[in-house]
C-alpha cells in the first residue's frame, strides 16, 4: 500500500468489480485521510486466497460468474451490514432493505424474520409482499430477488443473527461514522 496513486499499477474494469463483488475495497482513506489503494498484484493475490482467480479479464469474467450462481443458490448473503440511522438521511425501509432470494413461485409468500441481538433482545415479524429486484431462470428452477425492509431504528449497533424463513446470516449494524 502507499499513499502516492500514480505510481500504482491500475485495476483493470473487470479485476475491480470482481474485487468490490468479493468484499475487497480497492482504496480506503486512513484516520489522517491519506488515500491508500491496492495494486493489482494485491488484489490479484487477496482473490486467488479466497478462491477466486482473477489474473487475467477471463479468469475474473469466470470468477464474477461463480460469485453470481453462489448469491442465486443461498436465500441470504453470509454477513450484511447496516448503518444506523443518521438525521436527514434516506428512510429506514430503503437504507435497510435485505435482499432475500427464494423461488419464483414463493414470491409472493410472507417472510417469518426473526433478529436475535447479541444484548439478548429479540425483533420479529412477518413481511408480506416484499418488493421483488429482480428474477433469475436457471435450470434448476427460477428463483426471485425481495428486499425485506428491517426495523434499523430498533435495534443496537453490534453483532446479530438474522434469520429469514429458516435461512441464517450475520447482521452487523454499524454507526454511520466511526473514528
Amino acid at each position: 500500500m502507499t499513499d502516492t496513486p500514480s505510481a500504482l499499477p491500475l485495476l483493470s474494469p473487470l479485476l475491480g468489480q470482481l474485487a468490490r463483488r468479493a468484499g475487497i475495497e480497492p482504496v480506503y482513506h486512513d484516520v489522517y485521510g491519506t488515500r491508500h489503494e491496492a495494486s493489482a498484484e494485491a488484489t490479484i493475490t487477496t482473490l486467488a486466497a479466497l478462491g477466486l482467480p482473477g489474473a487475467t479479464d477471463a479468469e475474473c469474467q469466470h470468477s464474477l460468474e461463480l460469485l453470481e450462481g453462489e448469491e442465486w443458490d443461498r436465500p441470504l448473503p453470509p454477513v450484511f451490514v447496516l448503518r444506523s440511522p443518521v438525521a436527514g438521511a434516506a428512510t429506514d425501509a430503503e437504507r435497510a432493505a435485505v435482499r432475500v432470494v427464494v423461488p419464483a413461485d414463493h414470491a409472493d409468500a410472507p417472510l417469518v424474520w426473526r433478529i436475535d441481538c447479541e444484548d439478548g433482545r429479540v425483533v420479529s415479524g412477518v413481511a408480506n409482499a416484499c418488493p421483488v429486484i429482480d428474477h433469475n431462470a436457471r435450470p434448476d428452477g427460477a428463483r426471485s430477488r425481495l428486499a425485506l425492509a428491517l426495523p434499523t431504528h430498533a435495534l443496537p449497533h453490534g453483532y446479530h443473527r438474522l434469520t429469514v424463513n429458516g435461512a441464517s446470516a450475520l447482521l452487523v449494524v454499524a454507526p454511520p461514522t466511526c473514528w
